[in-house]
């Protein structure tokens, strides 16, 4: 009998926490769709763009959620309660979601073609970070300066980083516009 109540409570522990979880996603996907609308300031973490982390964010809030209904579905499917439609009607909905969008984000490149790639500056003192998109293969980058912790903002698109731009001390120049290096820490 007690080992029955402490995987209840542990069962419950595990509910909350993926609840938890998935609001987390949430939070940082509409963080990144709603709030976040200025096209010259990007967020990077890592080699991950914004939109690469928007997908994955509502992603992770699929599943998450999807996880803890699940999870309250075996429990009223165990105790053999009627209420077993509401987290099952959830759950259907979550995981459908989920598998369209998956499917979306696989076959169609949906949110999955930006990469993050840094340059140094020939003297090795800067670094210009670039996005570039992986699945059309475009060529072109769009370079962005470091302006915080995760946040950069965007100076200029060029095609070949070594031939269009000259390299100065404290600042780059690109077709006769100057823009200084990032102040934050590099």
């Amino acid at each position: 009998m007690k080992f029955a109540m402490k995987m209840k409570f542990v069962m419950k522990v595990i509910r909350i926490i993926l609840i938890i979880l998935g609001l987390i996603c949430s939070g940082v996907f509409a963080y990144e769709e709603l709030v976040h609308q200025d096209w010259r300031e990007k967020v990077f973490a890592g080699r991950y763009a914004d939109d690469r982390i928007s997908a994955v964010a509502f992603m992770g809030a699929m599943f998450f959620f999807g996880a803890a209904s699940l999870s309250l579905l075996i429990k009223y499917l165990r105790e053999k309660q009627k209420k077993a439609a509401i987290p099952g009607l959830f759950l259907a909905l979550t995981w459908g979601t989920a598998i369209i969008v998956a499917l979306a984000f696989t076959y169609g490149g949906v949110g999955w073609g930006h990469t993050v790639s840094r340059y140094k500056t020939p003297d090795g003192r800067h670094t210009i970070y670039y996005t570039s998109d992986e699945i059309i293969g475009s060529g072109y980058k769009d370079c962005y300066r470091r302006t915080g912790f995760l946040t950069y903002e965007y100076i200029f698109t060029a095609e070949d980083l070594d031939k269009d731009v000259t390299w100065g001390s404290s600042s780059i120049t690109y077709h006769g516009d100057e823009y200084k290096y990032s102040t934050y820490g590099e």
